[in-house]
């Protein structure tokens, strides 16, 4: 849960603007830091140099034996991580006495030799005793984790079934190249997780990256969706897509990222831009596009290379349009998450003529006929099938009054989508 006393609360108070938790980057570097959420496990040094993963004995935290993984920044990089270099620690206890390392088995005493033969003419010697079953090997029950042979990594773990805010993935197995991979590398690779190994610390709020143009209707656009959602999102931070660093590295604290433009301030490297987000998206963020993003100035380069886009890339006019879930021609998916609490809208914006992308569903459309939302899962670079919905709305219009109803509803129903 968020702490009661949250210090976002102050980050933009002032005398010419009020927009509680929002937080302004510029040239990539937050001008404000600020605690997490409470209880929020932060990836942002998944990436940083020095992200360890020290793997120690349980204790008496595990009463039948086991280890904790220990998850942090050795700052001071003096080979281990103290104090406040930790950031996040896990258990892997075994379950009970019988999951205890194997004892060996009970060797079987030897079979006693068979009856001598009758002596006779010629008579059959007796026959030699088979000396028994021999024993049984013990199995050695579950090696010590602290072996050397044993490696734990830690990964980001995007918004899905796992963790429906984003979190952190804790993986542990032999560094022994088994079924595949390179052993005694120092490196877990996929094949050589121990699927019984891994757990999940999940965060209980999204931070949002908001990447729009300079004016003033980016912070507002933020702070409409804050305040529709204020347990949902712990903060947002304010990029200018022609000056900030939309590099991973500068990304990676974020949940998820909004993205759109002024239709006065086109991208200047569209393609840039696309393969920056498209990474982000890889790296294991959420995105949600839309105007001008998906529209007259859309991003392309990797974004659309690998189709990540569930609208194709359209003109946009300005047009009077509504929308009712209730009516089906409209509502084409009513139950759809992304349409939870968006009952109408109506009024007048920019509006493209999008279509929907191979593998994508239409989930909502204008009463003209215009599709208002797309969803659908595309795969990522790391071979995760992800959900993601486009909208044909700009966001700017939402909040600058043009629409009337629940357009912020579906902006926070889009970045929770997963």
């Amino acid at each position: 849960m968020k702490p009661s006393t949250d210090p976002r609360a102050e980050v933009l108070s002032g005398p010419a603007r009020d927009l509680v938790g929002v937080r302004f980057v510029m040239g990539g570097v937050v001008l404000v830091t600020l605690s997490a959420c409470g209880g929020r496990s932060d990836p942002l040094s998944l990436g940083q140099p020095g992200s360890t993963v020290e793997i120690a004995d349980a204790g008496a935290e595990c009463p039948y034996g086991g280890s904790k993984l220990i998850h942090g920044v050795d700052a001071d990089s003096n080979g281990r991580l103290e104090g406040d270099e930790v950031q996040d620690t896990s258990l892997m206890c075994r379950s009970g006495p019988d999951d205890a390392p194997g004892s060996g088995g009970q060797p079987v005493s030897p079979g006693a030799g068979g009856m001598p033969g009758v002596i006779g003419s010629g008579g059959v010697p007796g026959v030699i005793g088979s000396g028994g079953v021999p024993g049984v090997i013990g199995s050695g029950g579950v090696p010590d984790i602290d072996d050397p042979a044993w490696v734990a990594r830690t990964s980001r773990e995007p918004m899905g079934p796992h963790c429906a805010r984003g979190g952190v993935r804790f993986d542990v197995g032999l560094d022994d190249g088994h079924p595949a991979g390179t052993a005694d590398n120092g490196l877990l690779e996929d094949e050589e997780v121990e699927p019984a190994s891994t757990s999940y610390r999940c965060n209980d709020c999204i931070d949002l990256a908001v990447v729009g143009g300079t004016g003033s209707e980016v912070e507002q656009v933020a702070q409409a969706i804050l305040g529709q959602a204020p347990s949902v999102f712990c903060g947002a931070d304010l990029f200018n897509v022609e000056t900030d660093s939309l590099a991973v590295e500068d990304l990676r604290k974020y949940e998820a990222l909004l993205i759109f433009n002024s239709n006065l301030y086109p991208f200047t490297d569209p393609e840039g831009v696309g393969s920056d987000v498209a990474a982000f998206f890889d790296d294991g963020g959420q995105v949600v596009v839309s105007h001008f993003a998906d529209a007259g100035y859309q991003i392309t380069g990797d974004w659309t290379a690998k189709e990540y886009n569930r609208l194709t890339h359209e003109w946009a006019i300005i047009q009077t349009d509504s929308f009712t879930r209730t009516d089906p021609v409209q509502g084409l998916v009513p139950d759809h998450p992304v349409l939870s609490g968006v009952e109408f809208l109506t009024g007048s914006g920019w509006i493209g003529p999008n279509l929907v992308m191979p593998g994508a569903t239409a989930v909502a459309a204008y009463a003209s006929g215009s599709l208002l939302a797309a969803a659908g899962a595309v795969t990522d670079a790391q071979g995760r099938l992800r959900n993601r919905v486009d909208l044909n709305i700009h966001p700017e219009d939402i909040i600058g009054g043009f629409w009337y109803g629940d357009g912020v509803r579906l902006l926070t129903n889009a970045l929770e989508y997963h």
